[in-house]
């Protein structure tokens, strides 16, 4: 998959996993589960594509939709794991960490075998993206995990 189809669906794949208040009160609270994992699977076989297509270690396309399972999960199940047991905010910052690291990773530009590909430093697409990727994973992980320990 290149990066321009990679960033064409994959950018409102990810928005919309990151509207949970905006998908429970469109499917309910007892579909939203279902809904949900509909979007976290085809989230993962976009990112999984677009890092085989780079032969990038394809099997690191599950950190890019970690966060978002454990939020759904967690949060559907009304599991109080993230509010009686503090330490799991560690291992779920780590995997926001993880969500930013692939998502750069699969959005540096695809070696090409002429010269005019230009290197990630040049790369305007990937300067816009890389602020943005950043921003959005820490916007994700401070709305979510309040969510997550606020009941």
């Amino acid at each position: 998959m290149n990066r321009r189809l990679y960033i064409y669906i994959g950018v409102p794949l990810f928005v919309l996993l990151s509207c949970s208040s905006a998908l429970e009160s469109l499917f309910g609270q007892a579909s939203v589960l279902v809904v949900a994992s509909m979007l976290i699977v085809v989230a993962w076989g976009v990112v999984w594509m677009r890092l085989y297509r780079r032969n990038a270690h394809p099997e690191l396309a599950v950190l890019m939709i970690l966060p978002f399972a454990t939020y759904y999960i967690v949060h559907q199940t009304g599991s109080p794991v993230f509010s009686t047991y503090p330490s799991w905010a560690n291992l779920y910052a780590l995997s926001w960490a993880a969500f930013v690291a692939v998502g750069i990773y699969s959005l540096l530009p695809d070696r090409g075998s002429n010269e005019k590909t230009p290197s990630w430093r040049r790369d305007p697409v990937f300067l816009l993206m890389l602020p943005l990727i950043v921003i959005f994973s820490l916007s994700c992980f401070v709305n979510y995990y309040s969510a997550l320990t606020a009941g």
